[in-house]
């Protein structure tokens, strides 16, 4: 395996840059900050060059807070690094000193990009993977390539971006409700005006990536607001994620997560109006509060112009029935929402399609029984209705390999298309629980807030 450096590029005071020397496809990226081309020591062996170190005088090294996050960005290692614009910046949050450090660089961060958009093309969604101390993972999906950070284990929780859907807010919530843990991303989004359907309920929705019972623990949560911008400019303001995937905290979940962003004069005067109050601005949020012993993540959709239905299951052991995790909404407008869990790769099983002619009438959400039983109190099966008689829960279809006695049937959910109401699904590691829901307004007050670094582009 080569090891080396494949290609230079000198970045000069007046913003302008040097072609590269060598390949710059591929691999990792860094920079290292440098007075003058005079200081720069090569470190190599007999074939290659294997680094290059400036020599700073401290003398010169300014305390001012703009060089200090030049200082930040540049003792960095990039994989997938952030095509920038003049004027972008980088803002990161780090909720930790805990890092793993790199071999030969001990004392540079590692970040990993994940990017919104490729060749003009918006991702198409995106998966945070829940851990029970926080974040273990994110995913981008974007329209060829999925681009992820972390590890792909754990509570998976996917978002998928609709038609003219963009991100126009994110914060980072931690707590310290019993012991530390997160951060945790609370993101909203907004769909264009244009692009608007009778199918979509709002103009704009929240997706909270970690357990519900924590917007209300106000003094216990610590929040920034990485992204306090609108999209309604024709430039967008998110153009990624950044990750470090060195620095964990003692569950493995990762404590340094960002966001490389264009700004634009409305973001100022969001910015600015988010900085004169302690406290999140209202979001959109079901009623339900979980219980705080429930650690329960929460999701919601409609199911009101349903073009198709499909769901996952997971095989747990031999002697349990399988987990039905999550189902997929796919409206008349192709515009998608997931309830409970869902991961992209794995295969799924359609239960209901418009195509056939027939209206979708209820739905049945059968779970196993709580307590030591098979079930464990999670969902085991969804059943499409398409006829006006009553059906019961015992007309469930049980799978071919389990055979259960009637009385651990479990509980049965019945949604029904003539009301007209949002329905929340909260599932835990081993728990689920859907009932229907309304939309309220919820203000989060939380105390402390995280500090981040910015690194402005010339």
């Amino acid at each position: 395996m080569d090891i080396g450096i494949s290609a230079i590029q000198i970045a000069y005071k007046d913003g302008t840059e040097s072609n590269w020397l060598g390949d710059p496809e591929g691999g990792w990226r860094g920079s290292t900050l440098g007075l003058h081309l005079t200081d720069l020591r090569v470190w190599q062996d007999d074939i290659k060059v294997l680094s290059l170190i400036p020599r700073i005088r401290e003398s010169e090294d300014s305390t001012r807070h703009d060089q200090l996050s030049r200082t930040f960005a540049s003792r960095t290692l990039w994989y997938n690094y952030p095509h920038q614009s003049a004027g972008d910046e980088l803002r990161l949050a780090r909720l930790s000193s805990i890092h793993i450090p790199l071999m030969h660089h001990p004392a540079w961060s590692l970040n990993q990009y994940l990017p919104f958009f490729e060749d003009g093309c918006h991702a198409t969604g995106m998966t945070v993977y829940l851990g029970g101390d926080g974040t273990n993972g994110i995913v981008i999906h974007g329209q060829k390539l999925d681009h992820g950070a972390g590890l792909r284990e754990g509570l998976s929780m996917y978002m998928p971006f609709n038609l003219g859907e963009r991100i126009v807010r994110l914060s980072l919530l931690s707590s310290r409700y019993k012991h530390q843990n997160g951060p945790f991303l609370l993101v909203e989004t907004e769909v264009k005006p244009e692009n608007h359907t009778t199918t979509q309920d709002a103009t704009r929705r929240c997706v909270f990536f970690g357990p519900a019972h924590l917007l209300y623990a106000f003094r216990e949560m610590s929040w920034t607001s990485l992204l306090p911008g609108s999209a309604k400019e024709d430039v967008s303001v998110l153009k990624g994620l950044i990750v470090d995937p060195l620095a964990l905290g003692e569950g493995a979940n990762l404590t340094t997560l960002g966001v490389h962003v264009t700004r634009t004069e409305m973001e100022h005067r969001y910015e600015a109006r988010d900085q004169a109050s302690n406290s999140i601005h209202k979001i959109i949020w079901p009623d339900l509060r979980p219980s705080e012993g429930y650690f329960a993540h929460l999701t919601v959709a409609r199911l009101i112009n349903v073009k198709e239905l499909a769901i996952q299951k997971t095989y747990r052991t031999e002697n349990s029935r399988p987990r039905c995790t999550g189902l997929i909404i796919c409206y008349l407008d192709d515009s998608k929402a997931v309830l409970g869990q869902w991961d992209v790769s794995a295969s799924s099983t359609i239960i209901y399609d418009a195509a056939n002619g027939t209206p979708l009438t209820s739905l049945l959400f059968q779970k196993g029984p709580s307590g030591t039983g098979h079930g464990r109190g999670y969902m085991v099966d969804i059943v499409a209705n398409t006829s006006e008689e009553a059906y019961l829960a015992q007309s469930l279809q049980e799978e071919v390999d389990f055979d259960l006695a009637p009385e651990l049937a479990g509980s049965t959910f019945e949604w029904q298309a003539s009301r007209n109401e949002s329905v929340c699904w909260m599932f835990g590691q081993r728990s689920d629980f859907v009932r229907y829901c309304q939309l309220k307004k919820l203000e989060i007050e939380p105390g402390e807030i995280i500090p981040y670094t910015v690194h402005h582009m010339p």
